[in-house]
């Protein structure tokens, strides 16, 4: 399985935070706008390392990593999961996805790190909330 983890954001996440993740982490933090067929002014990212597998296993260090950047991100984001195997062309099913907004689920931060990594549903964005 092969697995892309998509944030859009009102603001765009400073260059601090990306290259602190990218140094001390190497989780990469790539913006994604030009390749996305939307029209609103929101921020879109891909979150990888090389993959974005990586933080759908059940691993302790994966979690702790980006529940802290989903800490410091301005609220509410949108977070998708996309399974490749599912949608081939991502960039196109994405595009769609955010603009019809038909699959979403709004969650307070603390209940979203409940569900995540394991629980959380392919094609579905989830707006994170404060606390």
């Amino acid at each position: 399985m092969c697995y892309f983890l998509y944030i859009s954001t009102d603001v765009e996440i400073s260059s601090d935070i990306i290259s602190s993740y990218d140094k001390t982490h190497d989780i990469h933090i790539d913006k994604i706008n030009e390749y996305l067929e939307l029209i609103d002014s929101k921020s879109y990212y891909l979150i990888h390392r090389q993959c974005s597998c990586d933080f759908i296993r059940a691993s302790n260090n994966s979690f702790n990593e980006l529940s802290e950047l989903f800490k410091i991100l301005k609220k509410p984001f949108e977070l998708v999961l996309l399974d490749a195997n599912l949608t081939p062309d991502t960039d196109k099913h994405l595009s769609e996805l955010f603009n019809s907004r038909f699959l979403s689920e709004s969650l307070r931060l603390n209940k979203f790190l409940y569900y995540f990594p394991l629980k959380i549903s392919t094609s579905k964005i989830y707006i994170i909330r404060a606390c």
